[in-house]
């Protein structure tokens, strides 16, 4: 509780402050944002009598019910409503929120909703069930921007704490066994490598695939193996097997795989390692590199924002080996975006340097500079 009191104490002026209307100044604006102190301080005393936990004291949601129902529009709600199965015609916002709290809080339906998240993401759950809620860390939303993290279950307060309701944190509180934890880091691993594949070959031998989730310490696998779990966690279909082959679906609905598989014929594949693949599988793109931080940030600055879905989107076109000089009409046409023209060298440059060193798909995951083009026995399935 002594950690609760400690991370409120450090937002408590910055949150007050934020609150407040900007057209109160001088004496009433500090006289408001006292009585707001006080207020908060009031269940800071509280709690560090233990009668309340973090979410009471920013005026949280006491029921996954309520939340669904404060938080979301009548449309949100059928979406939701939809994603689980549920018939909306009929039923007001308040039936919506009912029938829908009932079917989220049912320990096999968060199991499957909280089954597929990395290490990082679940320990935020487990934090948010012990405490109520969280103070937001720096890169949660580039961690979650890709993640299938159900927010649905979570609400954002005005003091920026991360809820989770009470009812929610009981069913995960039980569900939260050894077993469910090592079922959930090998979805989650899976996903990776699923991520990968689809980015690095868009097609190729299941065996690749198995090369793949082996290169994590903790598993091993075969070609069995790997269409045994695409049978399990892949139920989006996101890799159709035809031939002896994995392909990814947009390539297979294209027709022209066959065509695109006879140009990359003397190509051997080459395999990532774990570090990568994680990364990938969990940012989208080489999230911790320097270079990529910088060029990230020249990004934003060009478009006054940090949007991650650009630069994923950046590193995708890399990947397709699209030159430099198309990435302004790319980023008009795609996304709106208008550079600053004092910005665009900069950005053409560090486009150029990290495509130079991006794996790409017409290469089979290797990359064009820095990286020599391995021989058959260097790759993992052929070593004996």
């Amino acid at each position: 509780m002594d950690n609760v009191i400690r991370k409120l104490m450090k937002i408590l002026d910055e949150a007050v402050e934020n609150a407040l209307p900007d057209h109160l100044i001088g004496e009433e604006r500090e006289e408001m944002k006292q009585t707001a102190a006080v207020g908060i301080l009031e269940r800071l005393t509280e709690a560090a009598a233990g009668r309340y936990g973090l979410s009471d004291i920013v005026d949280g949601y006491d029921t996954l019910e309520a939340m669904l129902e404060g938080e979301n529009s009548f449309s949100e709600l059928i979406g939701l409503a939809h994603d689980y199965g549920i018939e909306s015609a009929g039923r007001n916002q308040t039936e919506l929120a009912e029938e829908l709290a009932g079917i989220m809080l049912k320990p096999a339906v968060m199991r499957e909703a909280f089954s597929d998240l990395h290490d990082e993401e679940i320990a935020l759950v487990t934090e948010m069930a012990e405490e109520g809620g969280i103070e937001m860390p720096d890169n949660v939303f580039d961690m979650i921007e890709f993640s299938p993290f159900p927010r649905e279950y979570f609400h954002m307060s005005d003091f920026g704490i991360l809820q989770m309701t009470r009812d929610a944190a009981e069913v995960y509180k039980e569900i939260d066994t050894w077993n469910f934890q090592e079922e959930r880091k090998k979805r989650a691993w899976f996903r990776d490598c699923k991520t990968a594949f689809i980015y690095y070959y868009g097609m190729a031998p299941v065996f690749v695939f198995a090369d793949l989730f082996n290169r994590s310490p903790s598993y091993h696998t075969d070609e069995a193996g790997v269409l045994k779990m695409l049978e399990q966690y892949d139920p989006e279909e996101d890799l159709v097997l035809d031939d002896g082959k994995l392909i990814h679906e947009e390539l297979y609905r294209a027709k022209y795989y066959r065509e695109y598989e006879k140009t990359l014929e003397n190509e051997p594949y080459v395999i990532p390692s774990y570090d990568e693949i994680r990364e990938i599988g969990m940012y989208r793109y080489p999230y911790s590199d320097e270079d990529w931080q910088e060029f990230r940030e020249v990004v934003a600055r060009s478009q006054g924002m940090m949007d991650t879905e650009v630069v994923h989107a950046l590193f995708l076109r890399m990947i397709d080996d699209m030159p430099a000089d198309k990435v302004e009409d790319y980023l008009a046409e795609s996304f709106g975006c208008e550079i600053d023209p004092e910005e665009l060298p900069e950005i053409l440059y560090l486009y150029t340097r990290l495509s130079g060193n991006t794996r790409k798909i017409a290469l089979r995951g290797r990359k064009p500079e820095g990286e020599e083009k391995p021989d058959l026995l260097d790759i993992p399935h052929f070593r004996s």
